[in-house]
This record gives structure tokens, C-alpha cells and sequence, in this order.
């Protein structure tokens, strides 16, 4: 309602909308080809790529997860691994 209280009518929403849409599908593909080369030669992701399955799992079993719902408490340190 934000748009139509500027007084443009509900079609010239639709349009904007729709542009918005077809622009985003349109740079989609290109964005991904540069996020496919960038993570293809990335140090770290060859190595856990080069690891056995069961190091590969280790690997993740030791992954730290945050509760995004806990709060630390001031003064309480905790360590993460980064």
C-alpha cells in the first residue's frame, strides 16, 4: 500500500513489479557462473573436497552451531572456533 498511497494506480504497481521480476531472472544466471568459478578454486573447499568421507564428516561433526535464540550473558567468555 506504500506504493499506491504515492498515487501511482494498482497497474503501474503490477508493471513495476513485474520489471522487477524479469530483471532479477535476467542477472540470475550471470551471478551464478561468477559464484560457480569463485567457489571452484577456493583453498579450502579443494581440501575438504580432497578428504576422505569419514574426515569429510569429522570436519562437520566439530562445526560449532549458534543458537540465534540464546543470549550470552555479559561477562560469561566463551570461545568459538573461526
Amino acid at each position: 500500500m506504500a506504493v499506491t498511497s504515492v498515487g501511482l494506480p494498482g497497474a503501474e504497481v503490477a508493471v513495476i513489479a513485474l520489471t522487477v521480476v524479469c530483471v532479477t531472472l535476467f542477472i540470475l544466471p550471470p551471478l551464478n557462473r561468477q559464484l560457480v568459478l569463485l567457489l571452484k578454486n577456493h583453498v579450502y573447499l579443494t581440501a575438504y573436497d580432497n578428504m576422505s568421507q569419514s574426515q569429510q564428516t569429522d570436519i562437520v561433526r566439530q562445526i560449532i552451531t549458534l543458537d540465534p535464540f540464546r543470549q550470552i550473558q555479559p561477562g560469561n567468555k566463551q570461545r568459538f572456533i573461526h
